[in-house]
């Protein structure tokens, strides 16, 4: 947890919510960012504080949300995992979820957007496939294969990848079946796993100061 800076003058800063540090090590810490580190899986948590209006387009219409999203990702060789509402103490807030193409492997990268008229808070992980990558893949595959939920084509798997919501999109770097959240478990240690999972124990413990609450709401 964290909390030393001297509020702003509007008694709303980084300090401002209190969200949990999943164990990991302080790495930063300023007026409007915090910053831990898990350095043995290649991972990141920031929560930031911005004293500006919200760039976010809505937190009312879900579907603009999702198609503003992938074309903000698919021209940085990403793709959409999860985009949803979810509420907070009474406030709407954006949860998603992305994956970007790498050299070798993939980084995946989760956020909660918890927008305000005049100011906004953005709680990050990202979490980047090192070492041998594709092994989640390859196990999910041969499972999937065996129960003829996919198939080999001329080109790859059939019925393998697929926007998350739309499944006649065929940009971005689509979703796979091994990235759905039932398959987490068996992975504990892959980078979607830890940001997944460290994005769900935010939005659920995240706590704000009555500063916040009294604040007035993104109407977007």
């Amino acid at each position: 947890m964290f909390g030393l800076f001297k509020k702003a003058k509007n008694n709303i800063s980084v300090n401002s919510i209190t969200v949990p540090d999943l164990g990991w090590h302080l790495a930063d810490q300023r007026s409007s960012i915090v910053v831990y580190v898990n350095e043995s899986e290649s991972a990141s948590l920031s929560v930031n504080y911005f004293a500006k209006q919200p760039d976010l387009p809505t937190a009312k219409d879900i579907e603009f949300l999702k198609s503003y999203y992938r074309e903000l990702i698919y021209p940085n060789n990403g793709g959409l995992i999860e985009t949803h509402f979810v509420t907070l103490n009474g406030i709407t807030a954006v949860k998603a979820i992305f994956k970007i193409k790498q050299p070798a492997g993939m980084a995946y990268v989760a956020s909660v957007t918890i927008p305000f008229r005049d100011f906004s808070f953005v709680a990050k992980l990202q979490a980047i496939e090192t070492g041998v990558t594709g092994i989640r893949d390859a196990v999910v595959a041969e499972k999937l294969l065996q129960r003829n939920e996919i198939s080999i084509g001329e080109h790859g798997f059939l019925n393998w990848f697929s926007d998350p919501y739309d499944k006649t999109i065929t940009g971005g770097v689509l979703m796979n079946q091994s990235e759905q959240q039932q398959y987490d478990a068996e992975f504990p240690s892959h980078p979607l796993t830890i940001v997944r999972e460290g994005i769900n124990k935010i939005v659920s413990e995240i706590q704000f100061t009555s500063e916040v609450l009294n604040s007035t709401p993104f109407e977007k």
